[in-house]
């Protein structure tokens, strides 16, 4: 008996199936009926590709975010060193502009040190860090949601 609702699957963040056995799978897939291990065999070879854009986004999202901040936070960083007088750096870190790569590798120049001695009125670009991170993330959702609406249902002549 069809009660008109989906299927019971939960679903991630990344809208990838997030089923733990394929026995469990053959079980949701079919509804409230109890399908059984005989549908396990036709129900894997269609997880196993969700399966492994699961586990594949999981490291990436946070690989990704990090990154596009680490770029971000370098060139706000240099951006500032620019604005400064070469004097006064050489001053406050020991070292020439020249070196600054090295300087930040190395942690010693940071956002909050380059505004101390940069000129009155700098502004703190601290709060545009992951901006570039969200409108990449922004993206990403909108093609999701594309992709989301792209889904048709399954013909009934391909049901089991």
């Amino acid at each position: 008996m069809d009660s008109g609702r989906r299927p019971n699957l939960r679903r991630s963040w990344f809208s990838n199936w997030r089923i733990r056995s394929p026995a469990s799978a053959a079980i949701t897939l079919s509804g409230n009926t109890r399908v059984g291990v005989t549908a396990v065999t036709g129900v894997t070879p269609r997880l196993v590709p969700r399966l492994t854009r699961a586990t594949t986004s999981v490291p990436l999202g946070p690989l990704a975010i990090t990154s596009f901040r680490e770029r971000a936070l370098d060139k706000a960083l240099h951006d500032l060193a620019a604005k400064l007088d070469p004097e006064r750096f050489a001053q406050a870190f020991g070292a020439s502009l020249s070196q600054l790569d090295s300087l930040i590798a190395e942690k010693t120049v940071t956002i909050s040190k380059l505004l101390e001695i940069a000129p009155v009125g700098t502004e703190d670009p601290t709060a545009t860090l992951y901006n570039s991170t969200m409108y990449v993330m922004a993206g990403l959702l909108i093609m999701a949601l594309a992709a989301n609406l792209m889904v048709k249902p399954v013909d009934s002549k391909l049901h089991m």
